[in-house]
């Protein structure tokens, strides 16, 4: 794949970087590596909702080596954590029950785990004590001597497809109350997701369903997305879900269901693709979810998961596929 670096401006792509290391700097300091952030004339500009530059623009930060992976509990968390609540506080989502960081604290085998959620909300265009919980974590696995486990794929894509589907929702509402959920800990096991339905039992009754954003960018030969869904007939008619599956075929990507023919492959497949990511706590709840991802790849969990090695085209248009059909499903749960 052929790299462009563009010159970041105004105009173009602003990675945001500052002395404190929250890149917040003038722009046109720094570079961007990648394909040009341009929506592709082939792509029906009609339906585009998701800036390309931007969305790409999370991704290189957070997953640059200044954060060193965002462990739990580490500086580059704390950096990303930072990131998230600007980029909020930028698109005036509110924070939620007054405030973005929710800490929690946990305690297994000898180690204690101090983490931070971040939570926002957007209130629905009419009354509603509903809510889809959107979520994406932002831990990675830190460093390992001298190497950073960047953790492009997983998960600042998720992250960054979160942070640019909120700013989209922000502007259009939907019909049901959306609760943004940035997890910390999800590598740990599920840390952060699990304290925070822990914390918030009401709305564990509230949620209609959850929407988790885990590893949408893949590797640079990643061609197609995979996603997992759990109970949807618990909220919407076989009509309804035929049309959003019928909604993939929209996209110019390829969609299959289901993650079993991945590298864990097991016995059990099933029902463990459906606890190996922050969706799991809510099928634990019995809550309707969707799970998008594309699975284990070359750079799985491997230092050679950086911003480079993802495939920018693909991740913009997945995280285009993810907004409408939060709308369709928006659409049947009034």
């Amino acid at each position: 794949m052929l790299n462009i670096v563009l010159s970041l401006s105004v105009s173009s792509c602003s990675v945001l970087v500052d002395e404190s290391n929250q890149l917040l700097m003038d722009t046109r300091a720094s570079r961007l590596k990648g394909e040009n952030c341009r929506q592709n004339q082939d792509y029906e500009t009609s339906v585009v909702t998701i800036d390309k530059c931007e969305l790409l623009q999370h991704v290189y930060y957070l997953s640059s080596d200044q954060l060193a992976g965002r462990e739990i509990g580490s500086k580059g968390s704390y950096l990303a954590q930072q990131y998230i609540i600007e980029q909020l506080q930028l698109a005036k989502i509110k924070p939620f029950k007054g405030k973005y960081g929710h800490d929690f604290v946990h305690h297994k085998t000898f180690k204690r785990y101090q983490g931070r959620n971040i939570v926002a909300q957007i209130e629905a265009n009419s009354h509603s004590d509903s809510y889809i919980v959107i979520t994406a974590h932002y831990d990675h696995i830190g460093t390992q001597g001298k190497h950073v486990y960047n953790g492009a794929d997983d998960n600042a894509s998720g992250v960054a497809t979160l942070l640019s589907i909120a700013k989209a929702l922000q502007l259009k509402p939907l019909n049901t109350n959306v609760l943004l959920l940035f997890t910390d800990g999800e590598e740990a096991g599920l840390l952060g997701v699990s304290a925070f339905l822990e914390q918030q039992p009401k709305i564990i009754s509230q949620t209609l369903l959850n929407i988790n954003l885990d590893m949408l960018a893949g590797s640079r030969s990643t061609k197609r997305l995979h996603y997992l869904s759990y109970d949807l007939s618990k909220n919407f008619t076989r009509a309804q879900i035929k049309e959003f599956k019928a909604q993939h075929h929209t996209f110019s990507i390829r969609v299959k269901y289901g993650f079993n023919g991945h590298i864990r492959r097991a016995t059990s497949g099933q029902r463990r693709w459906r606890l190996a990511s922050d969706h799991g706590a809510f099928y634990r709840n019995n809550i309707p979810f969707v799970y998008y991802g594309v699975g284990e790849h070359i750079n799985y969990h491997k230092k050679s998961d950086t911003y480079n090695n993802i495939n920018h085209d693909f991740f913009w248009r997945a995280s285009e596929l993810v907004y409408h059909q939060i709308r369709l499903l928006d659409k049947y749960l009034i």
